[in-house]
């Protein structure tokens, strides 16, 4: 193992009343890559605990410059002059993105990646052992051509290509701490949009990003979760303040399930749906698995993967969460026969009815929190406005993207979108 110790001196702003500090910096690497913990783990061979290093293997480690081939044929028009000359450039593209190339006949998809071909006898859920017998075989196969196993497209019949960070095809595995591929992901928010306009016909530039933009506000908990809620509870015996709840977000959902201010900036336009989703989700999440998780379980999964990942600082958001795990859950529980589903029936563990029992409780539980956070029992009083102070009540200021300082003056505060990480677009000159 490769061990050394750096210490750095970090200085501090001119007038600072704080002294310079010694940063002191502990590096070690295996041939697998940087270290990133240590804990004990049992010997195979003795059954004792051992200390053992745990190390991160990155297939582009030490090769962080291997992309450079893709991209010096990407800037250069003498080599893409099509669809096919741009999925051979980006197959030399060893960085795991996803690239996308139209011109006047063909649009076309390319998930990159460097991808390890591991041996069939090893979990990729569980840590391997470094000691020689499980190391990867090669990579996978990528050359641009129509039978790269990489995930790739071009003219699809749904006449787009759509991803904001999905999983890029049917069948393909996801990320070892990846736990989120399911039914739900904020990619629909988008594909949902442009699907109308491409079924419209004559979809112009301004279109698509009024798509985009449209999509940015939507709520992936209000958009992806209120249609099962109702169908689950088709049947069932609500009070009148249940009824009126699920109405709200039934409302909500069919205008969209935004979060925006178009008719006053202070204050979200269907903020009370808003904050009766925001209160009802964990309670949804607890309903549906707490008779299969215990505590300790509940907290161990979400330390896997999120409840949910709502609008913050970061502006991105929903980019994981058991949206999907609900969704599924609640189908399943109207229809045992859904495939694909779950091996278990979770909501109400195969009783229809206990499973309402349960989504009422929480239903129940969300108007008694907001009751008690506005002190009124009247939804018309549960806004979602800048001026709540209120503890439990809701607020767009929690979902605005902060800017991170530079020089002398900060940005201000912008309300929440939820936007891409950055798009980098390659204009090649028109051919004559």
């Amino acid at each position: 193992m490769y061990e050394r110790t750096d210490r750095e001196v970090a200085k501090t702003n001119p007038g600072s009343p704080n002294p310079p500090a010694v940063i002191t910096i502990q590096i070690e690497r295996t041939v697998h890559g940087p270290v990133a913990g240590r804990t004990l783990a049992i010997d195979p061979a003795s059954g004792a605990r051992i200390p053992v290093a745990v190390s991160i293997q990155r297939s582009t480690y030490g090769d962080e410059l291997g992309s450079a081939p893709a991209f010096l044929e990407w800037n250069n028009p003498d080599f893409v002059h099509s669809a096919a000359d741009f999925m051979r450039a980006a197959a030399k593209e060893t960085g795991t993105f996803n690239w996308f190339y139209a011109d006047s006949r063909d649009i076309a998809y390319y998930s990159s990646g460097k991808m390890p071909i591991r041996p069939s006898n090893i979990d990729p859920n569980f840590p391997t052992w470094g000691t020689g017998q499980f190391e990867w075989q090669g990579f996978l196969r990528a050359d641009g051509s129509p039978g790269d196993p990489h995930p790739h497209a071009v003219n699809p019949g749904s006449g787009f290509l759509a991803n904001w960070n999905n999983k890029p095809a049917p069948g393909w595995s996801a990320a070892d701490s990846q736990y989120g591929y399911g039914p739900v992901y904020r990619s629909q928010s988008l594909s949902d949009r442009v699907r109308a306009l491409v079924a419209r016909g004559a979809v112009t530039q301004t279109d698509m990003v009024n798509a985009m933009e449209d999509a940015g506000t939507v709520d992936l908990d209000g958009s992806q979760l209120v249609t099962q809620l109702r169908a689950a509870l088709a049947g069932a015996t609500l009070t009148p303040a249940q009824s009126q709840a699920l109405s709200i977000l039934s409302a909500w959902a069919g205008n969209g399930a935004h979060r925006r201010a178009t008719v006053n900036q202070n204050q979200y336009d269907e903020g009370t749906a808003v904050a009766i989703m925001d209160q009802f989700y964990p309670r949804l999440a607890h309903a549906v698995f707490d008779p299969w998780l215990d505590s300790g379980q509940f907290a161990q999964l979400v330390s896997l993967i999120w409840l949910n990942d709502p609008p913050g600082p970061k502006g991105s958001s929903y980019d994981a969460g058991w949206e999907g795990y609900l969704q599924r859950s609640l189908q399943q529980a109207v229809n045992p026969a859904l495939s694909p589903g779950y091996s278990q029936n979770f909501c109400g563990s195969g009783s229809l009815a206990a499973c309402q029992s349960a989504l009422l409780a929480a239903l129940q539980g969300t108007i008694d929190a907001e009751t008690h956070a506005y002190g009124s029992a009247d939804p018309a009083a549960w806004t979602c406005a800048r001026s709540n102070q209120g503890r439990g009540q809701c607020n767009p200021a929690a979902d605005d993207i902060v800017f991170s300082p530079v020089g002398l003056e900060n940005l201000p505060n912008m309300p929440w979108v939820n936007r891409p990480t950055f798009q980098q677009v390659v204009e090649y000159p028109a051919r004559h």
